[in-house]
């Protein structure tokens, strides 16, 4: 039946773009090397810590520690880095986003 063709077309389309954009978070990360870049500027903006109710590994991201100085470029490895396995074997997990005491001093235009 078409109804069915257009959902696996669909599916089919939906995991060749999931997997171009594995590839490219892939590359990104790559792009560092084998250097360990200093986290210590961004590890207070993005972190994992502790499990929901659901016992789902929390991840915080704290939008008031980040300023106009912070590297956006790190701030995406560390985020990325930390979630990577949980992107790569498709495994949930929960996300706090805290914008308390979040003003346009921290983000300079860069951020939202």
């Amino acid at each position: 039946p078409p109804q069915k063709q257009r959902n696996f077309a669909r599916t089919v389309k939906t995991f060749h773009q999931s997997r171009r954009d594995f590839l490219q978070l892939e590359q990104f990360l790559a792009s560092f090397g084998d250097r360990k870049p200093d986290l210590s500027s961004v590890e207070s903006i993005f972190f994992q810590k502790g499990t929901s109710l659901k016992n789902k590994p929390l991840f915080y991201f704290l939008a008031r520690n980040v300023n106009p100085d912070t590297n956006r470029d790190l701030l995406l490895f560390h985020v990325l880095s930390l979630m990577h396995r949980y992107f790569e074997k498709n495994l949930e997990f929960e996300l706090v986003v805290d914008l308390t005491g979040f003003t346009r001093q921290n983000d300079a235009g860069n951020l939202i």
